[in-house]
């Protein structure tokens, strides 16, 4: 769970990975870049987008350039401001312990780290809104 909080749901890593494809996938739609350049290096995909005059794409890569800037939505999101709308992929391991009875899940064990895990699981089931700050 720890491995999942430093990466796989961490806000400002689920941030950049959207804002990314975003762009991509902008760049992509309007011939910036082809499908070959998909199978090239990371450096050289990211010098032909962020290098781009289109300005939807630029526009893109400014807001991965300002990833810092965005900041957690409580309440209902200003319209006005640019808003991305974050589902964490939560991965967590509940191990298999080997008993006299079979192999059984940690969870089916350990009352606490039952606990544990299922409050973990429903404290990061909910999408995240992040809004770029003024």
């Amino acid at each position: 769970m720890e491995a999942d909080q430093t990466s796989w749901s961490n806000k400002t890593a689920i941030l950049l990975y959207e804002l990314t494809a975003r762009a991509v996938k902008t760049a992509f739609d309007r011939s910036v870049i082809a499908e070959t350049d998909l199978w090239g290096g990371d450096k050289q995909l990211w010098d032909k987008i962020s290098q781009s005059r289109d300005p939807a794409v630029a526009a893109s890569v400014k807001l991965i350039l300002r990833y810092r800037d965005f900041l957690l939505v409580e309440s209902k999101p200003d319209e006005s401001k640019p808003t991305v709308r974050l589902q964490p992929k939560i991965r967590t391991i509940d191990p298999d312990v080997v008993t006299e009875g079979g192999m059984l899940p940690l969870s089916a064990l350990d009352a606490d780290f039952r606990a544990y895990r299922d409050d973990y699981l429903k404290t990061r089931a909910s999408p995240i809104s992040l809004r770029l700050a003024d």
